[in-house]
């Protein structure tokens, strides 16, 4: 999965919206749903360190693209 897939499958969800922050594309939800993403899947949904992540923002984790030659 790339970050076109990602973005794609998140607008696809009720609830979800896309902005930017500081260049980089972010995804809202509702915060319920957050917790229950972190909570069932911590190896793909990190929250951020300190008051951030407190707040809810979230990294999400994507897998490395494979190299190709």
């Amino acid at each position: 999965m790339d970050a076109n897939d990602f973005r794609r499958i998140a607008l696809s969800l009720a609830g979800v919206e896309e902005s930017s922050h500081m260049g980089q594309s972010d995804f809202e939800l509702e915060e319920e749903s957050l917790q229950r993403h972190v909570a069932e899947l911590p190896e793909i949904f990190l929250p951020i360190a300190d008051g951030w992540g407190r707040m809810g923002m979230t990294h999400i984790r994507l897998p490395r693209p494979a190299k190709t030659y």
